[in-house]
């Protein structure tokens, strides 16, 4: 590298409006080295693979089951629920990063990825037994949880087995792992929906999270990554959580990001705007994002024993604050796109689940290939990571927008193709070079609840864009297609997207393109998170721009 991370990390603070502290900056060299347990060798390697299955498996997860939700929601006759099987994941998921983040601080790394890997699993064993469309959201929810803590723990625990020069290639080969993710969970999902259940989208998980955590028990240090002896130790672990613990922070984040979307789910499909159980969970939303700010506010200028689930040091500091504004308008794109375009192929186009998981393959294949790619010329050609943010968001908005104007027709384009491809190498790429900038941006005392924050922002935006775009496309076929069929019809298509295949024939073919209409609309919504991208990669912008070494 360039520069080493410190190094890095103390001319970015110089370099911003929003510097740190003295005390912040001293707190960097805080933790001392003699004192942190060493992890080598074959015992090293294993618990890499093992966190690498982790991340594998809670980012599958999402792909997986957006291939096999048409499949869900008409065996569960369900289909205006099934945006919520996703978004009840996405929120708890949200909800409890940064909060689990601290908790790993408090009560050490492995006890929290221990509890958070055997959460996921037998959530995701519940969720394989789901009988109704409700069960599921619930279990799917309580799954978000496991997963929360799954990636938190994960992504501070990899970052404190290596060197601090090695921290771009780590980070890298993390974005390798998600983007592998995306690319293999259509085709899994299509597949096991083709040869067996869907429940097994689900049932997966059980085994391979009871060998993760075997590995993660007899492998891992307890008191990693300090040594046995020298863990720094609170008196009264129970008090001292509940001491340092944003409780309200927390239940802030949660609570207001619920509301905006059963809001937006709600609203044009069983409840008109104007209506009161559309407009009050939308206020109250409102007046919680606001006492939010206020709050963490509050608590980062108290600079007491409680620690902020967002601290206000983020806000105050332009370039961090742009790269987590950058990272929430991401959400949208990279997650609607895996979740709408396969809908659009099964409905629109009549095709199976496996075949809808082939075809969203150039925008599933791409995503890994630009996060290699963009690694390797910001360190070799040492160009500052902030340009090919600004670039790759022009790209994700040049792909959706020809995504946009796709004729309405039930003929897929070869041209389709080539968009998915452009969009992909937008959202891949700027995934990884902001996961790889994070380390830069903030103080050794913020590395964890950085982490966390992330990936809460990323998948905060996805879950308010999830909504949003299923709002747009349920309100839109709901007042279209009342023109054109009966009200009874209508009610069966709202349940299942498989009803369309039993209309009469002469009427199959208008709705299917009226999905493509809507479709389209929802293309038009990632417009504008792409494009957004750009005035907040902006604000990251500096005199003396961090450049990565190979």
């Amino acid at each position: 590298m360039e520069k080493t991370s410190s190094d890095a990390q103390s001319s970015l603070a110089s370099a911003t409006n929003g510097s740190f502290s003295e005390s912040e900056k001293a707190s960097r060299e805080s933790t001392d080295p003699a004192r942190l347990v060493s992890i080598t060798g074959v015992r090293f390697h294993f618990i890499i693979a093992a966190i690498c299955i982790c991340l594998f498996i809670i980012t599958i997860e999402i792909t997986i089951v957006n291939t096999a939700l048409i499949t869900i929601a008409n065996d569960l006759r369900s289909f205006h629920l099934s945006s919520w099987v996703v978004t009840a994941y996405l929120l708890t998921y949200v909800g409890f990063l940064i909060i689990i983040s601290k908790l790993s601080d408090i009560v050490g790394r492995k006890s929290v990825l221990l509890a958070s890997v055997a959460t996921f699993t037998i959530w995701a064993g519940a969720c394989g037994a789901a009988q109704t469309t409700e069960q599921l959201i619930v279990f799917r929810a309580f799954k978000g949880i496991g997963a929360a803590g799954v990636f938190s723990s994960s992504m501070i625990i990899i970052f404190e087995l290596i060197t601090p020069e090695k921290i771009p290639k780590a980070a890298a080969g993390v974005s390798v792992v998600f983007a592998f993710a995306l690319v293999l969970g259509p085709i899994f999902g299509g597949a096991i929906n083709e040869s067996s259940s869907w429940r097994w989208c689900f049932l997966f998980n059980v085994p391979v999270g009871t060998v993760v955590l075997l590995i993660f028990t007899l492998l891992l240090p307890r008191n990693f990554p300090y040594q046995d002896s020298q863990r720094p130790r609170a008196t009264g672990v129970a008090s001292s959580i509940r001491a340092r613990i944003d409780w309200l922070g927390a239940v802030l984040v949660l609570g207001a990001s619920v509301l905006l979307v059963v809001a937006l789910e709600n609203a044009g499909l069983r409840h008109p705007w104007k209506s009161a159980l559309v407009v009050a969970p939308l206020t109250i939303s409102g007046v919680m994002w606001v006492l939010l700010l206020a709050w963490e506010w509050k608590v980062t200028r108290d600079d007491g024993t409680r620690e902020p689930v967002f601290p206000w040091r983020f806000i105050e500091n332009r370039v961090s604050f742009g790269m987590m504004l950058t990272i929430f308008l991401l959400g949208p794109p990279s997650v609607v796109a895996i979740f709408s375009i396969p809908q659009r192929f099964q409905v629109v186009n009549n095709m199976s689940p496996l075949a809808a998981g082939v075809r969203i393959l150039p925008y599933t294949a791409v995503s890994p290939i630009s996060s290699m790619v963009v690694t390797a010329i910001a360190g070799k050609f040492k160009i500052p990571p902030v340009y090919l943010v600004i670039f790759c968001s022009i790209c994700q908005t040049v792909g959706f927008a020809l995504l946009a104007t796709v004729p309405i027709t039930e003929t897929i384009l070869i041209s389709q193709y080539g968009y998915q491809a452009l969009a992909a190498f937008g959202c891949g790429a700027n995934m990884t070079l902001l996961t790889i900038m994070t380390p830069y941006m903030v103080t050794k005392k913020d590395a964890a609840v950085a982490q966390g924050s992330i990936g809460q922002l990323r998948y905060m935006g996805a879950a308010i864009g999830v909504s949003i775009v299923t709002c747009v496309l349920n309100s839109y076929v709901q007042n279209h297609l009342s023109s054109i069929l009966s009200p009874t019809q209508v009610e069966g298509l709202l349940r299942s997207s498989g009803m369309i295949s039993l209309l009469p024939v002469e009427l199959q073919s208008p709705v299917r393109l009226l999905y493509a209409e809507a479709y389209n609309l929802q293309m038009k919504v990632l417009i504008g998170f792409s494009a957004a991208q750009v005035p907040a990669a902006l604000l990251m912008w500096q005199k003396n721009q961090v450049v990565l070494g190979t």
